[in-house]
């Protein structure tokens, strides 16, 4: 999980190009309105890795973006989540 999201002007064609440095990404969520995002690699290393490379990292927007200053990467590392759907959903 990162911190980048729509909210703070991070799109998620940034994030892909960013991370996919790092190993085979399966899926980037951003929600709307939300200052984070979901970053799925399909191997636990290549996650491991993106994350002690890049967390505490600036992630530039470039000069021509009107967000200011650049937003810092926090990094989360989660090697699973589960979880059950209410019944009545």
């Amino acid at each position: 999980m990162a911190n980048g999201g729509l909210s703070n002007g991070v799109e998620r064609e940034q994030l892909w190009s960013l991370f996919a440095k790092y190993g085979c990404i399966m899926d980037i969520v951003l929600k709307p309105c939300k200052p984070y995002a979901f970053i799925s690699f399909s191997i636990i290393d290549e996650a491991m890795l993106a994350m002690s490379e890049l967390n505490g990292k600036l992630l530039s927007h470039g000069s021509d973006h009107p967000m200011s200053p650049d937003p810092q990467l926090y990094l989360l590392y989660v090697v699973e989540c589960k979880f059950t759907l209410p019944m009545f959903y």
